[in-house]
């Protein structure tokens, strides 16, 4: 099948190197929230790059890489809400115009709420377990 010729977000974004600063970015404002740090704890800060970075490179348009060694993060409906506005307020510190994120922000939460095998960040009810709740959704990073 030939290749289209209409540009991903990715593209658009500027490609993988412009992914891995949003992510070096992003994970400094992560791990500052108090609300989220406690989800990260103990995660490997290399790792968790990686993982992030595979998950926003196939969220707006690359390919989906797996990282098997990073365990899969679940979030409740509020930590997830917390996540996203992470995303959406690093990508609009770093001069991205506000409608190129916002439609990268729904390429997130589209990518996390898909269910997709490859997606490993869970979101779900507020009293949702570290174990993985049949309801809950899985955000991979």
């Amino acid at each position: 099948m030939p290749k289209s010729s209409i540009p991903t977000l990715l593209d658009r974004l500027g490609g993988i190197a412009r992914v891995e600063h949003i992510v070096e970015c992003s994970v400094a404002r992560l791990l500052d929230d108090s609300q989220l740090r406690p989800r990260f704890a103990g995660m490997d800060a290399a790792a968790l790059k990686a993982s992030q970075t595979a998950f926003l490179t196939a969220a707006f348009g690359g390919p989906a890489t797996a990282h098997p060694s990073q365990p899969a993060i679940y979030l409740d409906d509020e930590q997830f809400g917390r996540f996203v506005l992470h995303i959406y307020e690093t990508l609009l510190s770093l001069g991205i115009p506000d409608i190129f994120t916002e439609q990268l922000v729904l390429a997130v939460m589209t990518r996390a709420l898909s269910g997709d095998a490859g997606s490993e960040v869970t979101a779900g009810p507020s009293n949702t377990p570290t174990t993985r709740p049949p309801s809950s959704l899985a955000l991979s990073l």
